[in-house]
Parts: C-alpha cells; structure tokens; sequence
C-alpha cells in the first residue's frame, strides 16, 4: 500500500489511485469535512467501480443497522451516544444513495460497543 494525498471528491483522484486496482475500499468519516460527506462522494465511487468493473467496499458504523428485523435503528435507540450520532446518520445518508443506486456494494461495520471497549481496552 502507497499512500497518496488526494481527495475521495476528486473523481480525477479516485480513478488515478484505483488504476488495476481489484477493488475499491472506502473507510473514510462519514460526517461532512470542510462541507463534503462520503455522501457526496457516492455518485463519483459508484462510476469509477463500474467503469472500471470494481467492487466498492464501505467501511462504516453500526448506528444504522436494525436492532430487530424491521427497526428500530441502532442510533434511534435512547442508549446510544449522543457524540456519535453525526457520524451514524451521515453513515446512514450514504448507505441510503447506496442502496438507492441497485448496485451491489460491500458494507462492513464494527460490533456495536466495540469502539467503546476497544478505548477502555487502550486506557487500562
């Protein structure tokens, strides 16, 4: 692995860095920096991995998966961290054009509570 600076908005970028690439592997924050979300990136991930016949992966959070078949939401639950709810519903808005484009797309998420083990884990 190379790294390269560039930026994900950037469809120029995303091809250059994706050139024989197998796939295209996206762990990224969700939420808007310096006004741009990975949901402003979907159209641009979703040409490049067709045009170029990649499959997308998407690493995100677990604040958008249903906690029982049918809902409700992880992040709509009252114990979920107030902190964290930028970051879920920008994660959801993503995965929601994703799905909204009919391609299929690898999505991977943490278990729910592991990043707040894994930082006491650090701590201890």
């Amino acid at each position: 692995v190379e790294p390269v600076e560039g930026s994900i908005h950037d469809p120029a970028f995303v091809r250059s860095v994706t050139d024989g690439a197998d796939a295209i592997a996206v762990a990224i924050p969700a939420r808007p920096i310096d006004g741009k979300g990975l949901v402003d990136a979907v159209p641009s991930l979703l040409e490049v991995a067709a045009d170029r016949g990649l499959r997308l992966g998407i690493v995100g959070g677990a604040g958008g998966l249903d906690v029982a078949p049918g809902g409700p939401r992880l992040v709509d639950g009252a114990d979920f961290p107030e902190a964290y709810k930028p970051e879920s519903l920008a994660s959801i808005a993503a995965l929601t054009a994703l799905r909204a484009s009919g391609t299929s797309v690898v999505l991977t998420v943490p278990l729910a509570g592991q990043a707040d083990e894994s930082a006491t884990a650090a701590q201890d």
